[in-house]
């Protein structure tokens, strides 16, 4: 037995796919890059200034050339993407910390303990240079510093930099360099659509240089619902969808078969506020939709991880978290960023809210997991000896106690005595105790000298 969702009819989804492209035929993308707008008017698209027109043909030739999964590289374990498995990134883009309840701005510490937690974690799959801003590295020289800590402290697959072509093109030689690799796939770039319909040039830019080096590319259309989209989810999606299929038709023609993860989850807002709701619970919905049209198309998923609107650890912050990633995990979203620590619509990541969120990924794994359904899952013979009446207390813990229960160890679960007795600590302080364990117990990966001298390159000594 096992938790199955199904989301969205086929016809329903049709209907979706239908407005995406009517608003590719006659409403258009904007395309901030002359060379973008050029390769699709070499390939027959009609191109208006930056405006560009995708005929459904041109559509459908660019779909039946991607990938349905693709391998990604790490010097230590590389990952299958769309092999089945839902892969967990971190943070991506925060602007502060959260410790003990406090907010504050990242140090270099930070910025390398995360490295160090992420690659340390059983529930991480991954890094990216976009953990945290290192607001003490200059600005001219913190693009390739981020790239190079990354590699640093992971023998995981890493995400790479996409701030435009520089640091595009000087992103995948560092990782190739690193790596000693040439034909693999070695970063996973981050590509948004912004505004309706709309890739800025930075952006047009990155798709560009990793396409041209057949790298991985995450495609995402950003648009917040009532502001920068309509204001229905319906809506909200079609013309998300069609940003993000403008996407995938410009890097086919770039690089057929080059590989990608679609993603179309578009933000919830508060119009109350004006203003982002990432943790709303309409956010689920998305989750679900995204990957239903992704299985449509044949394309590997992106989807939203543990995204919420909490300023502190509290009972939104779970709530919303719970909501979001029990959506991006059972409905077997095939990757997701944002996969632990986040708090206040992805502008702060939490130390105590990291090792929360590992553990409920886990607690969420084990409840959509198969529930073993045979005859030795009954354990009959106890419940023959132990007869009516009696208990179970001195009976042996079964493979199957062991499988079916997850105890979360930051939870308190003991008995009322026991919690006071050991100092009634809250879940917040558990999780601190973890966290504060977890680095003193890492151990960081062993670079070569090779890799030692490259990484000089790039990181100055008084931020090792």
């Amino acid at each position: 037995m096992k938790i199955k969702v199904t989301f969205a009819d086929q016809e329903s989804i049709e209907m979706i796919h239908e407005k995406s492209v009517y608003i590719l035929e006659n409403i258009g993308v904007i395309m901030q890059s002359k060379e973008a707008c050029e390769i699709f008017k070499r390939n027959g698209a009609k191109v208006d200034g930056e405006k560009v027109f995708v005929s459904r043909k041109m559509l459908d030739d660019a779909l039946k050339s991607c990938k349905s999964k693709f391998d990604w590289y790490g010097r230590g374990n590389s990952v299958t993407v769309g092999g089945g498995e839902s892969l967990v990134f971190p943070s991506y883009g925060p602007n502060y910390v959260i410790e003990n309840d406090v907010m504050r701005k990242p140090d270099i510490n930070d910025y390398k303990n995360f490295h160090r937690l992420h690659e340390s974690s059983d529930v991480i799959d991954g890094g990216t240079p976009y953990i945290l801003e290192p607001w003490e590295v200059p600005s001219d020289i913190r693009g390739n510093y981020r790239m190079a800590t990354t590699l640093k402290y992971h023998t995981k697959p890493v995400m790479g930099m996409t701030a435009g072509a520089e640091s595009s093109r000087d992103a995948i030689k560092m990782a190739k360099e690193f790596y000693g690799v040439d034909d693999r796939v070695v970063l996973l770039g981050l590509v948004n659509a912004i505004d309706p319909l709309r890739y800025a040039t930075d952006m047009i830019e990155s798709l560009m240089e990793y396409a041209k080096e057949n790298q991985g590319i995450l495609l995402t259309a950003g648009g917040i619902l009532g502001l920068s989209t309509p204001s229905s989810l319906l809506g909200s999606f079609a013309i998300n969808n069609a940003a993000t299929l403008a996407g995938i038709v410009l890097i086919q023609l770039i690089n057929p078969g080059n590989p990608i993860i679609y993603g179309c989850q578009g933000s919830s807002s508060n119009l109350t506020q004006i203003t982002k709701a990432y943790g709303n619970l309409a956010t689920a919905k998305s989750i679900y939709l995204t990957k239903a049209i992704a299985d449509f198309y044949g394309l590997p998923s992106r989807s939203g991880g543990s995204v919420n609107d909490a300023k502190q650890v509290d009972y939104q912050a779970g709530a919303e978290t719970y909501s979001n990633l029990f959506a991006s995990l059972v409905s077997g979203s095939d990757f997701f960023i944002m996969g632990a620590g986040i708090l206040d619509t992805i502008n702060a990541v939490g130390t105590e809210k990291f090792i929360l969120d590992e553990y409920l990924i886990k607690g969420i794994k084990n409840q959509i997991s198969d529930l073993t359904v045979d005859e030795d899952s009954f354990l009959m013979k106890d419940i023959e000896k132990v007869g009516a009446g009696g208990n179970f207390i001195n009976r042996r813990t079964s493979k199957y106690y062991r499988k079916d229960i997850y105890l979360n160890p930051t939870f308190n679960n003991s008995n009322t005595n026991n919690w006071i007795e050991s100092g009634s600590p809250t879940v917040e302080e558990n999780a601190h105790k973890i966290y504060l364990e977890r680095l003193e117990n890492c151990i960081d990966p062993i670079n070569s000298p090779e890799q030692e001298k490259l990484l000089d390159k790039f990181i100055p000594a008084e931020f090792k």
